[in-house]
């Protein structure tokens, strides 16, 4: 007989997926704490947002600028 005690536990694991929305970030940043985006361990960022839960995926967006092209 099949052990499923391991595949359950994963399955009702909390899982997250974390959304950065890029120009609000970066804006909010160095609005609120006077640093530009380059200067925040995202890494770190991601393990706190994930607070020991399943993490699926990451995703960081941005619009592109619009040039008048």
């Amino acid at each position: 007989m099949k052990d499923d005690s391991n595949k359950k536990s994963r399955s009702s694991a909390e899982r997250v997926i974390v959304f950065i929305d890029g120009s609000n970030f970066y804006h909010s940043v160095k609005e609120t704490f006077d640093l530009h985006d380059n200067q925040i361990d995202f890494r770190k960022l991601i393990e706190i947002l994930r607070a020991g839960r399943l993490l699926v995926g990451v995703y960081y967006y941005n619009a592109s600028l619009d040039r008048g092209l």
